[in-house]
């Protein structure tokens, strides 16, 4: 228990005030390697970063850490609804690599079993000795489309349903690493306006060691804060009115 992590307005001296502990050190090191802008704009997470240095966890990267940060400038992406009631919107890929997506958005929220998503989409084959998952991407803008569930109210109202209205239109899988996008460009600032609670990305689905396929997604909390969780994503599995479903309309080159 550390006093100084309740102490974050009476200067950076006091917030690193009695960390002498090696989880700490590394924070302090993380901390002391960005500008005095980035720490200012850190310090609301230093008590989440020390708890994943003290359960062992791997601290995001500088360049991770940045991006995260760059996402609390208010900028929000746009989205647009269509006559058709289909959500539209672009977010693009900042390079953060699968193993530390979930430590970056854990400075947000996430479950425990989407962190465990993310730590699957990293998987590297024993016989490939290659990415079972795609690998993340950088500067790579995804032209996203969301499907509210009544929009496929003709097609069976499952996943496999909604896998197959999609087939029909043309549309493709996002990759993986949109679900933490959507954090990134504040799209949970948006689903009430949007009529969702939740959306949930259609990428392939990513297999836990029981082979139970997930889907990540964001929901956004009672309090107003961003929730990155995951869902079943078996064939069969319905949801409610309130969830969208969130696909590409095309791959970018």
């Amino acid at each position: 228990m550390l006093p100084c992590i309740s102490r974050q307005t009476k200067g950076e001296n006091d917030v690193t005030q009695g960390m002498e502990t090696e989880p700490n050190r590394m924070v302090l090191s993380l901390m002391g390697s960005l500008t005095e802008q980035q720490r200012l704009r850190a310090l609301p997470y230093l008590s989440r970063i020390l708890h994943a240095a003290q359960g062992g966890g791997v601290l995001p990267s500088l360049g991770a850490l940045d991006t995260l940060l760059a996402g609390q400038d208010g900028r929000t992406a746009r989205w647009s609804k269509g006559d058709d009631g289909l959500i539209s919107f672009t977010v693009t890929s900042r390079g953060v690599p699968a193993a530390e997506w979930a430590h970056v958005i854990g400075l947000y929220n996430i479950t425990s079993v989407a962190r465990d998503v993310f730590s699957y989409a990293s998987q590297i084959s024993r016989v490939t000795k290659e990415l079972v998952y795609e690998a993340p991407t950088s500067d790579v803008t995804y032209n996203v489309v969301v499907v509210p569930n009544l929009r496929a109210a003709r097609y069976e109202t499952t996943v496999r349903g909604i896998r197959v209205y999609v087939k029909e239109m043309g549309w493709q899988e996002p990759h993986w690493e949109v679900a933490g996008l959507l954090v990134f460009e504040r799209i949970f600032d948006q689903l009430e306006s949007m009529g969702l609670r939740r959306i949930i990305t259609m990428h392939r689905p990513i297999l836990n060691r029981g082979r139970v396929p997930h889907q990540l997604g964001v929901i956004r909390r009672p309090d107003g804060q961003p929730m990155v969780d995951s869902y079943y994503g078996w064939p069969e599995q319905t949801y409610d009115e309130g969830t969208g479903f969130a696909f590409v309309s095309r791959i970018p080159a």
